[in-house]
């Protein structure tokens, strides 16, 4: 993630909703373990696809969670990574940045109203910089977003 990316993050309009997951990340005792916001974002991506998910800012923190998700998918338990739904992490700590795609993982995943309003009860997904680098996973993951 470049500075430009984080800056189209944020520049994501505000929607109705929560996000939170816990991520291996962080050590335990480290209180950016835990993602919890009511800052997320729900958009149209492509033709194909919407951009849903949540972001956190602090002072020389920022992280987000962003899910691509069909719009054509039903709701049910899905894959998320490779051959599923497109999730990323990313985390800038300072000027520090990484990013992260699932390589595997699941969501259970609810349509409320097509394109208006999604929920997952459960996500879990492993993250991995590049092709062959430093993995993360982000648990115990939920979120209810609706535009």
């Amino acid at each position: 993630m470049n500075k430009l990316e984080r800056e189209e993050i944020n520049a994501l309009p505000k929607q109705t909703g929560s996000l939170s997951a816990k991520t291996t990340r962080w050590p335990t005792s480290d209180p950016r373990n835990t993602i919890d916001t009511h800052d997320v974002f729900f958009r149209d991506y492509m033709p194909d696809y919407y951009d849903v998910g949540g972001r956190v800012e602090g002072d020389d923190y920022f992280t987000s969670v962003i899910f691509e998700i069909p719009k054509n998918v039903q709701s049910g338990e899905h894959d998320v990574g490779q051959g599923g739904i497109d999730a990323r992490y990313y985390v800038l700590v300072g000027e520090e940045e990484e990013s992260y795609r699932a390589v595997s993982g699941k969501i259970k995943l609810s349509v409320k109203s097509e394109g208006i309003h999604f929920e997952a009860e459960d996500f879990h997904f492993v993250g991995r910089r590049g092709s062959a680098g430093k993995t993360v996973e982000l648990i115990l993951g939920k979120f209810s977003i609706s535009r």
